[in-house]
């Protein structure tokens, strides 16, 4: 469960799924997140965790143990996650995020022969249409429109004084 600071579930988060048959996880883009087992003998069959990532090696984990077998998703919460303002991958560094996400996305492209481009291209793409609709449901709240009302008089005074 995605949860407040108190741990009172807020919602199922949507990233976590099953991939759907005759998609991959890299193509597909969701599935595996944060809580996983993995049997010995499969991560063994892998490069292993990349030293070199700073954020995204359980993304990177997730694709190499693709590439060795199949990934099964238990479709219950197992667990309660709530974002930490000091996160490495959400709030100020979900930029570093996402980059860090497609050089994961480039290696697994790069040992699967697939063409590194057009799927960094698309997850950033589909990162941006996401983006773009919560800042339109945002514009729809009583609270942005309130607080556009309010704010309108400094604005207009800003944009005088810049003249």
């Amino acid at each position: 469960y995605y949860c407040n600071e108190k741990l009172e579930p807020l919602s199922v988060p949507e990233y976590n799924c099953t991939v759907p048959e005759g998609t991959t996880f890299l193509e597909y883009g969701k599935g595996p997140s944060a809580f996983a087992a993995v049997k010995r003998k499969y991560y063994d069959m892998t490069e292993g965790i990349d030293a070199f990532l700073k954020i995204s090696e359980d993304t990177d984990m997730y694709l190499k143990l693709e590439e060795v077998g199949r990934l099964v998703f238990v479709p219950k919460p197992l667990y309660y996650y709530r974002n930490n303002p000091g996160s490495i991958s959400l709030n100020k560094n979900v930029v570093r995020s996402h980059v860090w996400r497609a050089i994961v996305i480039a290696a697994a492209c790069k040992r699967r022969g697939l063409d590194r481009e057009d799927l960094i291209i698309n997850y950033f793409v589909e990162k941006d249409r996401k983006w773009r609709e919560r800042q339109d449901e945002a514009r729809e709240t009583l609270q942005f429109r309130l607080g556009h009302f309010l704010l309108w008089p400094a604005i207009k005074l800003r944009e005088l004084l810049k003249r």
